[in-house]
């Protein structure tokens, strides 16, 4: 199951342009894995930090440039294994992918 939310920290004005940001987010499931991106203009390794606790990755930024500020985003991955996430940040895209728990993956197997 992927759920996803956020929690902005943007002034009145700025809140007007985020509702449009949301469709920079983007989430490909596979078979056996899921790749998470968002796009994140302006910002640096540096103003990202990953939480993982109790099933939810939350990404937090704290940024302050003149396309993101501060704001945090949270995804539920609870079929998913936290211990394979793989994180890049390349020309301002956020990617996350996770492989499936072992026992999350269908089990395929014919008759003997």
């Amino acid at each position: 199951m992927i759920e996803k939310w956020f929690n902005t920290n943007f002034t009145t004005l700025n809140s007007l342009f985020w509702e449009p940001w949301q469709n920079f987010i983007s989430i490909k499931k596979e078979d056996y894995k899921v790749i998470l991106k968002m796009v994140l203009p302006g910002v640096n390794k540096e103003d990202l930090e990953f939480k993982y606790e109790k099933n939810v990755l939350t990404v937090y930024c704290n940024n302050s440039s003149e396309f993101v500020n501060e704001f945090s985003w949270s995804v539920n991955i609870e079929d998913y294994d936290f211990k394979t996430l793989k994180k890049e940040l390349t020309n301002g895209v956020l990617t996350l992918e996770l492989e499936k728990k072992d026992d999350a993956k269908p089990v395929i197997f014919k008759m003997e």
